[in-house]
């Protein structure tokens, strides 16, 4: 498919706390991620950096949105979110979908979750 799900499957306590996660090099359909996430300590803020680096014939495959699943503290749902600094509606109370993300650079997307 066109679609890279990303953090669908991890653990919780990665987003968790107040020291950041990092993975480099992870092998997908569309390219290496790297993936570095900033948890705050109340559990109000996820600020995550995902870059991918297309190998050989990965540029070419169509690549028509990211969907990043943050695991909030206690189930809280999206409030907000940011990508790469502007406001985005691509959210759910679950997912932040990222359309046509950037196969050139870093992507910053910053979810705020409610009380």
């Amino acid at each position: 498919g066109s679609t890279l799900l990303v953090t669908a499957a991890l653990f919780h306590r990665w987003h968790a706390g107040d020291k950041p996660i990092s993975v480099r090099g992870l092998p997908t359909h569309f390219g290496d991620l790297d993936l570095r996430i900033q948890p705050t300590p109340g559990g109000d803020r996820l600020t995550y950096q995902l870059k991918i680096t297309p190998k050989g014939d990965q540029a070419k495959r169509e690549f028509a949105r990211s969907v990043l699943y943050p695991r909030t503290v206690n189930g809280r749902p999206i409030a907000d979110v940011r990508i790469d600094g502007a406001a985005s509606s691509s959210f759910t109370q679950s997912a932040v979908i990222i359309p046509q993300p950037s196969r050139t650079g870093s992507i910053e997307i910053v979810v705020r979750t409610q009380p």
